[in-house]
């Protein structure tokens, strides 16, 4: 008998899901949503940005890269410049 009872209780249906929501909420509770449309603006105005402006940051690596790369052709050119004088 006892057997057969917890049987039935493992085979009995059981609920899923949560019970429906019973919460309400005042009307103007909340913003209403509206339909996202068109361009959107930049909060910078035209008049403040001038036209082909440069960029405001420069890139580190690619500052670095020049000053080195002429500093060595330079040594080069002065090494093999002393080998002839001498």
């Amino acid at each position: 008998m006892m057997m057969k009872l917890i049987t039935v209780v493992r085979n009995a249906p059981t609920l899923k899901d949560a019970p429906p929501s019973t919460i309400s909420y005042p009307l103007k509770s909340w913003l209403p949503n509206k339909p996202k449309r068109g361009l959107s603006r930049s909060l910078t105005s035209e008049s403040t940005i001038p036209l082909n402006a440069p960029p405001m940051t420069t890139p580190t690596a690619m500052s670095m890269t020049l000053p080195r790369m002429a500093k060595s052709l330079n040594s080069c050119k002065n090494f093999f410049i002393d080998i002839l004088l001498v």
